[in-house]
């Protein structure tokens, strides 16, 4: 396991600290800066002085021979998400916009390994066609924030995912993502890029 322990001053003269797992990628050497932290405290997430929390950061990267207007175009239709969501997850939307904009919220409900889960996201950047990020109000996780980057290149889009997230319940959560989080991330993600190069397929 790759990690790196920082301690930070953050809100006041609370400290405390921060583990970070860079393992779930380990080609990709995730950075965690302050802003993360700020994360932290809006979510809810509190530690006690000299506590540990642990993040986790997920970085993928997609070139499609596609514009850039296309690639967000299609980001920014709500049930597109389920078209590149593994079928096993059992993903169906509950309420959203008919397109998504800066303050727009999500709901959907999925099934992981049996136990049924809903979800709710916010738009909380919205920079079209260069980006934009999505957090979760309120769901599994103790912190979910994804942010979407798309940029021209090489005559189509390069697409970068960049996940930070927490889980719940201390150690317990802990064994959690050893076991069973770590690898269904990555397997999600396995599909969504599978499924994006379907969709986008490389016609030169």
């Amino acid at each position: 396991m790759k990690t790196r322990q920082l301690s930070m001053n953050s809100v006041g003269a609370l400290t405390f600290h921060l583990v970070i797992d860079r393992s779930v990628l380990p080609e990709f050497g995730a950075e965690v800066n302050p802003s993360d932290v700020r994360i932290l405290y809006s979510c809810g997430i509190r530690g006690t002085p000299g506590g540990e929390m642990r993040l986790y950061c997920l970085e993928r990267e997609q070139w499609l021979p596609r514009p850039i207007d296309a690639i967000f175009a299609f980001f920014s239709r709500p049930e597109n998400l389920q078209v590149i969501t593994p079928s096993w997850l059992d993903f169906r939307m509950v309420q959203a916009p008919d397109s998504l904009d800066a303050g727009s919220v999500i709901q959907y409900c999925l099934r992981w390994h049996w136990f049924p889960i809903r979800w709710k996201t916010r738009i909380t950047q919205w920079n079209p066609p260069f980006g934009f990020v999505d957090r979760q109000l309120s769901g599994p996780y103790a912190l979910w924030n994804h942010q979407h980057s798309f940029s021209e290149h090489q005559g189509g889009t390069r697409m970068r995912d960049c996940v930070t997230y927490a889980l719940p319940f201390g150690l317990v959560g802990r064994f959690a993502h050893v076991a069973l989080v770590r690898r269904d991330v990555q397997s999600i993600f396995d599909f969504r890029a599978q499924a994006m190069r379907r969709l986008f397929p490389d016609e030169r």
